[in-house]
């Protein structure tokens, strides 16, 4: 999911693009709540004929069965919360990454130097999209969808246009 604070402003000082990506999740914390409860109930009453006929441990499975989905859709909302944000101004382009624990990664790169790069595949789109200047590449959007990061390329392509136009169009009026 990309949110977009800012489009192309027509100032040199301020951001040409900023977004804040995050990974999409269409369960909430009720939908959760429900998931669990519903499939705990269901694999009860499944084993219930089980034991009765003297297969105890099927209820032990079921319920193991339970604790690791429980455990999945944990682990899912954990990774919900990473996040992804671009800044393009005339003078730099920021990428800060922070991982689901909370670590970040800042990458600087020149507007003029960097490059998009991306890997398209024929059945399934865009499967990587990345910032690349002087031998750094760095991927973005990794967990976005491929329209997303097809929307996010034409987005980012037209800021850094902006933004390398601006720079030269500055240097030649402060007789750079």
């Amino acid at each position: 999911m990309i949110d977009e604070n800012s489009a192309a402003l027509p100032t040199a000082s301020g951001p040409y693009f900023n977004a804040i990506l995050h990974p999409y999740r269409s369960m909430g914390r009720k939908g959760f709540f429900w998931i669990i409860v519903c499939i705990g109930g269901a694999m009860l009453v499944m084993s219930i004929p089980f034991f009765l006929l003297g297969a105890w441990p099927i209820i032990g499975f079921a319920g193991l069965d339970v604790l690791l989905l429980y455990w999945a859709l944990r682990r899912n909302f954990s990774d919900a919360r990473a996040k992804e944000q671009i800044e393009i101004t005339h003078d730099k382009v920021t990428l800060v990454q922070t991982s689901p624990k909370g670590h970040q990664q800042q990458f600087c790169f020149n507007p003029y130097w960097v490059r998009l790069e991306a890997v398209h595949e024929e059945d399934k789109g865009m499967t990587k999209l990345s910032l690349t200047s002087h031998g750094q590449s760095t991927e973005i959007g990794a967990f976005l969808h491929a329209c997303e990061r097809e929307s996010l390329a034409q987005a980012l392509k037209t800021a850094l246009q902006d933004a390398k136009t601006t720079k030269t169009m500055h240097a030649q009026v402060s007789g750079g």
